[in-house]
């Protein structure tokens, strides 16, 4: 990191080391182009009123790119997160956009194994909405018997209006 006064408004600003050798420099003090010319070394301490903003424009546009991209990120992670979770507030019975899935009934069947770890999901069908209100879906997975063997098993599971599992009935068992 070197270090630079702003001709213009008499600031001093840190400068990144990738930007060092840019022929022109943007003071984000008073917002002003200016030549790269008299750095100060990076072993001088900058004067208390130094600017911690980057001065490259190019650097600024690019934070604010990652910013928004964590952000949109951590906002479709938090609200995936959140579905099927306990806490009296209603969310819907819905395959997962991402990978088919239904986080209630996956929740379901984890917790009624003996071996949670061993399930793998294999195909879900689409969740359907009866007259009732309530919602069914088929899914097929694997996962190890009471014996430790891995059997596949395709059942189709009947959830209330709320996403609670209400009953099961196996179609197929291998």
């Amino acid at each position: 990191m070197i270090y630079t006064q702003c001709p213009h408004c008499g600031a001093t600003l840190s400068v990144p080391d990738e930007f060092r050798r840019d022929p022109r420099l943007h003071c984000n003090v008073c917002g002003k182009d200016f030549d790269n010319t008299g750095n100060i070394p990076s072993s001088a301490a900058p004067h208390p009123e130094a600017s911690s903003k980057p001065l490259a424009r190019h650097s600024s546009v690019w934070m604010k790119a990652a910013g928004t991209l964590v952000a949109v990120g951590l906002a479709l992670w938090g609200y995936d997160s959140c579905v099927g979770m306990e806490d009296n507030t209603h969310y819907a019975v819905a395959n997962s956009q991402w990978d088919g899935s239904v986080s209630q009934v996956e929740k379901y069947i984890k917790s009624h194994l003996r071996d949670p770890e061993s399930y793998q999901s294999m195909r879900w069908g689409s969740v359907k909405m009866q007259k009732d209100g309530s919602y069914r879906v088929s899914h097929k997975f694997k996962a190890r018997n009471a014996n430790g063997e891995e059997v596949v098993c395709q059942v189709i599971f009947f959830l209330d209006a709320e996403g609670r599992v209400t009953g099961t009935r196996n179609i197929d068992k291998q």
